[in-house]
């Protein structure tokens, strides 16, 4: 009879207990991830953005269907042909992968610099689409080893858009960038750094375009020369 109360109870409480996951990273943001979670976000981020990750991005971008996903990541340095889904120059990198699920595909485009930019003003990093189209508001952070910026400058065009962030000084400085498109058609990533001051409002003075910088921004002509003209990066989904 004992054994039956116990049984019965244990039916009742058994849908509220709550099984602590096996925790292998935290942050100062007391985000936790567990084994597979860390290698996830190091695969499609860095080894840097699993340490500024907020409670939000773990929201956005941990979930059964993203972590069982197959992560599309292909890697070039030849930059002979720029829009691959890698390039690099002597100075940066982007990189650019994506999740896709039955609805959705998660974009990341990441952008890690190999020395510390001498100008520190409104960078410009963004995705032009062909044949798909944004689903939510993208997140982007730039952050180094001992600053964190985010923004939320955002510009949105019925082909793509842009964000406009002013870059912190530092060492270590990368930029990152996720968000969620329609999965199929092709995304196109890019980059910008400011090489001298700009404001924030001239920073905006663009349009999504084929053939412009990345092959994604069209500067307006009293602006385009403020910046690198970095290749840019793609991924068809």
């Amino acid at each position: 009879m004992k054994l039956k109360h116990l049984l019965l109870v244990l039916i009742l409480i058994a849908p509220n207990l709550v099984f602590a996951k096996e925790v292998y990273f935290k942050n100062n943001n007391n985000v936790t991830l567990t084994k597979k979670e860390y290698d996830y976000i190091v695969e499609r981020f860095s080894e840097n953005y699993p340490y500024i990750m907020t409670q939000k991005d773990y929201n956005n971008l941990i979930n059964d269907e993203y972590l069982n996903g197959k992560i599309q990541i292909v890697t070039s340095n030849n930059s002979i042909n720029p829009l691959a889904t890698y390039y690099e120059t002597g100075s940066k990198s982007i990189k650019i992968t994506s999740v896709c699920v039955s609805n959705r595909c998660n974009i990341t485009v990441v952008t890690q610099w190999f020395k510390v930019p001498t100008i520190t003003s409104y960078d410009v990093i963004g995705a032009r689409f062909a044949n798909t189209s944004l689903i939510n508001s993208p997140n982007t952070v730039a952050y180094t080893k001992t600053n964190t910026i985010y923004s939320t400058e955002a510009q949105k065009f019925s082909n793509g858009f842009g964000v406009s962030i002013k870059i912190p000084s530092g060492t270590g400085l990368e930029i990152d960038q996720y968000f969620d498109t329609k999965p199929e058609g092709k995304v196109y990533a890019s980059y910008q750094h400011a090489k001298s001051n700009i404001s924030l409002a001239n920073s905006k003075k663009y349009k999504i375009a084929t053939g412009g910088l990345g092959n994604v921004f069209s500067f307006d002509s009293s602006v385009k020369d403020k910046y690198d003209g970095m290749g840019g990066v793609s991924l068809s989904l």
